[in-house]
């Protein structure tokens, strides 16, 4: 070995393990700062379930579906600060939506605390440290409403 390809292969080493480190550390960071921004729903989502457990279901109405979605903090990098559990049901026949929220205004009084919405039939409460929001549906008669669970 000539001692050019010798000093080459000295030169070369150093760097490669500086490009390997310099990479290590930027995936580490990347890793860290999404899961940071966002965490695994599965604490957010057991928690919402265990408080939709706690609620009633309107009288013959039967579960249609369940979904979760994030909720992010509105900062620039939109960072996912909890998660929304939202259960649709279905009734068997059409009711009022002002029957479906006056239901669960009765059911959750003493309970729960009415939280202020503004013009919709919608049912808002604060029960202890969970949100539950009631959406009746259709601005009259429905057959199908929901109700939404962020247990923060």
């Amino acid at each position: 070995m000539t001692r050019a390809a010798a000093d080459a292969s000295r030169v070369s080493r150093p760097l490669s393990t500086f490009s390997f480190t310099l990479l290590a550390v930027g995936l580490t960071v990347l890793l860290s700062t999404y899961l940071y921004l966002r965490p695994s729903p599965h604490e957010f989502v057991s928690a919402n379930r265990a408080s939709l457990a706690t609620l009633p279901v309107y009288p013959g109405a039967s579960l249609e579906h369940e979904t979760s979605a994030p909720i992010f903090d509105g900062a620039r990098l939109a960072r996912v600060v909890g998660y929304t559990t939202t259960r649709s049901f279905t009734l068997p026949r059409s009711v009022s939506s002002l029957t479906i929220s006056g239901w669960y205004l009765e059911q959750l009084r003493g309970r729960c605390t009415v939280r202020p919405v503004s013009g919709e039939p919608v049912a808002d409460f604060t029960c202890g440290t969970v949100i539950v929001s009631v959406d009746p549906g259709g601005p009259l008669f429905t057959r199908r409403y929901e109700i939404a669970v962020d247990s923060r």
